[in-house]
């Protein structure tokens, strides 16, 4: 879609983003505003339902623990990754919402080398990658059983 196009597409919409204070999240936001959304940065904790009191037609779900943090909080990097995008996913089917789930290369076989295949069998080699893989999993359950509709987009370099 050229520049032109996505703008049309976004123009007046109201967008909400998870995770915003990030790298990815921070040049979204901007992105999404300049193209004339109109977005919500959702504040607090994704895993609680009293923060997604938002009313938004497109949800960017950034929010996750990852690295070191998630080492070693895994129950915390757990509860926010796999807790979080479920909260996520009950906010978009009550508000009849979109969702783009960015997750991560993490979920395939780390001893694949060069340019690997969507159809490449998910095999993550971290508990990141795991909890990035059952929220994928369950964004597809919510799709399939649930009418929300949801993008996963596996990230591999965002730089």
């Amino acid at each position: 879609m050229d520049d032109l196009a996505r703008r049309r597409t976004l123009q007046g919409r109201r967008v909400a983003v998870t995770g915003h204070r990030g790298f990815i999240g921070a040049h979204l936001v901007r992105d999404l505003r300049s193209a004339g959304a109109l977005v919500s940065a959702i504040e607090g904790d994704v895993t609680t339902t009293s923060t997604w009191h938002t009313k938004f037609e497109v949800l960017f779900h950034l929010a996750a623990v990852m690295g070191e943090r998630f080492s070693e909080k895994p129950g915390f990097g757990f509860s926010v990754n796999v807790g979080g995008t479920i909260q996520a996913l009950e906010a978009c089917r009550t508000n009849g919402a979109d969702m783009v789930f960015p997750s991560t290369c993490g979920v395939y076989d780390p001893r694949l080398s060069g340019a690997v295949s969507e159809e490449a069998d998910a095999r993550p080699a971290t508990s990141y990658g795991q909890s990035k893989l059952a929220a994928e999993v369950i964004c597809q359950s919510y799709a399939d059983h649930f009418n929300v509709r949801c993008r996963v987009l596996r990230l591999f370099n965002v730089y």
